[in-house]
């Protein structure tokens, strides 16, 4: 019999064991977050997903931007929900990214300013629900910021428990016949693959 093995929140964990470590360095814009401030970020991000989205389990979350320290915020808070989440190739043509959004249906979608139109765009084209802009400069785009502090008196979001099956990611690959392939990565693929 097959017995799952639970997940570990490894962002809450190093909050709670190294609070004032340095987690992340954004090189684009300065901004410094320590494993607190990033898990404090990436709880708030869940809350908001969770109670104004509707955002929860097996749920898809794209993500179309260069790197950023948001990036990353995106990923932890899906984790906490149990929702995977979808990384998009900026440099991705948009009939591609229309196939990939029909592909693994996200219900959202976060991009940078810069990339607007063609997040409009294909979000539109493949009936993505939610945008939502790292600067808030999208037209018909909520603000990041924003959507943070929508849940700023949330001290603990939703409470998920994922095991080693649950989907974690998916990231598309080139595909020999033309199309990206959705490679869906688990919580516990990722684990064996630090180790």
């Amino acid at each position: 019999m097959h017995r799952p093995v639970t997940s570990t929140d490894w962002l809450a964990r190093h909050a709670r064991s190294q609070p004032h470590a340095l987690a992340v360095v954004d090189m684009g814009n300065g901004r410094r977050f320590t494993y607190a401030e990033l898990d404090d970020r990436a709880e708030r991000l869940a809350v908001a997903l969770h109670e104004g989205h509707g955002l929860g389990p097996g749920d898809r979350v794209a993500i179309y931007s260069q790197n950023t320290t948001n990036v990353f915020e995106v990923q932890f808070a899906c984790w906490k929900l149990g929702a995977a989440y979808v990384p998009l190739n900026w440099r991705l043509a948009l009939p591609e990214l229309e196939f990939i959004a029909r592909d693994c249906s996200p219900r959202i979608l976060f991009h940078e300013g810069e990339r607007a139109d063609v997040a409009e765009r294909f979000a539109a084209a493949t009936g993505i629900e939610s945008r939502i802009c790292w600067d808030g400069s999208a037209p018909g785009a909520a603000d990041y910021e924003d959507l943070l502090a929508s849940a700023a008196g949330a001290s603990v979001g939703p409470r998920v428990r994922n095991t080693h099956d649950t989907l974690a990611c998916v990231m598309y690959t080139s595909g020999t016949t033309g199309h990206p392939k959705g490679a869906l990565i688990s919580h516990g693929a990722m684990v064996w693959n630090l180790l």
